[in-house]
């Protein structure tokens, strides 16, 4: 995975746009949209690269800027596709929101761009703004419910 400048590719303003239409960001103003735009990093990922492993720790999430990632769990009946992110999508914020080891592992399906957001700039930010975090909280636990019983209805198939 390479690193890149935002001013490469990506403006500030497009990465806090994007930031805005992630249900994980939505509810957040936009000066603390800047803040996390300035803070985070913009990476490169080719196509067939594993980004984290199901089960590694996780002190980042990635926003999707562009490309193709693929979201597997592992089963009992081995690796399942849980999901496809795309533009705009966040990956990996449930480990990195909560301390947690990744739920599923995520590989570039195409080559993609990729803003890195740490879990201290995603701290700050809660602590910032409680009703964010709140929010963040409700989406989090909705998609935990959704991915247990994806995992579910695949080990039982």
């Amino acid at each position: 995975m390479t690193h890149g400048s935002k001013a490469n590719h990506y403006s500030e303003a497009d990465i806090v746009a994007l930031l805005r239409t992630s249900s994980s960001f939505s509810h957040i103003g936009d000066k603390r949209l800047h803040e996390i735009a300035e803070r985070s990093e913009i990476e490169t990922a080719e196509a067939g690269l594993t980004l984290f492993q199901q089960g590694d720790e996780g002190n980042f999430a990635f926003l999707v800027l562009d490309g193709e990632l693929a979201v597997e769990v592992e089963t009992e009946s081995g690796r399942v596709r849980v999901a496809v992110v795309h533009r705009g999508q966040i990956v990996g914020e449930i480990a990195a929101f909560t301390a947690t080891p990744r739920t599923a592992t995520v590989t570039a399906t195409t080559s993609a761009h990729l803003l890195r957001i740490k879990r201290s700039t995603i701290r700050r930010l809660l602590e910032r703004e409680p009703d964010a975090a709140m929010a963040i909280i409700a989406q989090l636990g909705q998609r935990l419910q959704n991915l247990n019983g994806i995992i579910a209805t695949l080990t039982q198939a």
